[in-house]
């Protein structure tokens, strides 16, 4: 069986700016203006993939729109960042014109204050630079080489959704893929279960390369970003089906088209970018996870064995591992320790109803205390 397969089996019988109202703007705006300012004090449900991660919190710079950036909180959430956002007006542009409406035009940041931030925020020192969506040539020609110098000399960099050709792009994509890298970062990811990749090959989704010291993800999601408004528009995972079938002649909605069910798929595209951060960033663990599941799984499920194997971790290493439901976020379930072996573990389901599932490991420090690699 396939990685894929393994990990998937079936049983047959807020994206807001997340803005913080303070006395003090950071960048001497009005106290209730939006622009500069991200906060984690609002935590919504996640799995915490790689969070605490035993390489302590990765360095980001994140490019994405300003109402956009509650994902790169969100990734925060499931991977150790310490993270800078730099924030535009929309995917493809940085400042938009002034609004003639009063009211709208009070929270357009000024320009200058905006490449202020920007040219700030290039002078530090990132362990990955995120730019999520937006369109390349938005950013200044001397913007642009000061992030390809910074990715030549060490910084990774991860590209969800690039303009489809641009000459400065195709330099750092000029070399041969490395395998590795989707080994690693699709290996870990149920990819040809989740809603959103289901007709895009795994090679049209994820390339990756060396360019100069850094590493390079590119992300391709095959979606059309919006060319203005972008209000609720992921800037780091897919976009969600906005079909609204109201429409007798649209048919009832496929199930995995209904919001509802998105949200677990949702942990699972967050895992990929996560998977993308560490690789791109150098940060990856070499221990190795390999998931076995019987061909045939026959209800009852109770007691039925699957064999985690884990390359490469410590002796003392912990070993965990969960079955998450498919459509309901809150049914996830542990997998109980039955056999310890040095490069795994054998571990017994409990009672599951018929349905569709996911399987999730872990290895973690000595201790518990932060996360070796998860898959």
């Amino acid at each position: 069986m396939n990685t894929n397969h393994r990990r998937h089996f079936i049983l047959t019988l807020l994206l807001g700016a997340g803005c913080v109202l303070a006395a003090d703007h950071p960048l001497g705006l009005n106290e209730n203006h939006p622009y500069g300012r991200l906060t984690s004090d609002y935590v919504t449900p996640h799995v915490a993939w790689g969070n605490p991660y035993h390489a302590g919190k990765i360095r980001a710079l994140v490019l994405a729109p300003t109402w956009s950036q509650r994902e790169t909180v969100e990734l925060a959430q499931r991977l150790a960042l310490d993270y800078t956002p730099f924030m535009t007006a929309s995917f493809m542009e940085i400042v938009q014109p002034a609004a003639s409406d009063a009211a709208f035009r009070a929270f357009q940041p000024p320009p200058e204050v905006v490449n202020r931030v920007l040219q700030e925020s290039l002078q530090k020192n990132y362990d990955v630079i995120v730019i999520g969506k937006l369109n390349w040539p938005l950013l200044l020609p001397r913007q642009r080489l000061q992030l390809l110098e910074k990715v030549s000399e060490g910084a990774g960099l991860v590209y969800i959704n690039p303009p489809e050709a641009h000459k400065e792009l195709d330099v750092i994509t000029a070399e041969a893929p490395v395998a590795a890298a989707r080994e690693f970062i699709l290996g870990g990811v149920p990819v040809a279960k989740l809603p959103a990749f289901r007709t895009q090959p795994g090679e049209k989704l994820l390339k990756a390369f060396q360019f100069g010291k850094g590493r390079v993800v590119i992300l391709d999601y095959a979606e059309k970003v919006p060319q203005k408004d972008c209000e609720g528009w992921p800037c780091l995972t897919p976009a969600w089906d906005a079909t609204s079938y109201t429409k007798a002649a649209d048919g009832p909605a496929p199930v995995d088209k209904l919001p509802e069910t998105q949200w677990v798929p949702y942990e699972y595209y967050q895992s990929l970018v996560a998977r993308a951060v560490v690789w791109a960033a150098t940060k990856e663990s070499p221990i190795q996870i390999q998931i076995e599941v019987p061909a045939s799984l026959p209800w009852p499920m109770a007691a039925k064995m699957v064999t985690v194997t884990a390359s490469g971790a410590p002796e003392k290493a912990v070993l965990q591992a969960t079955v998450r439901d498919r459509y309901d976020p809150a049914r996830v379930f542990p997998l109980s320790l039955k056999e310890r072996r040095p490069d795994g573990a054998s571990l017994a389901l409990t009672e599951l109803s018929c349905g569709e599932y996911f399987l999730d490991a872990w290895v973690q420090s000595p201790g518990g205390k932060s996360t070796q690699t998860w898959s």
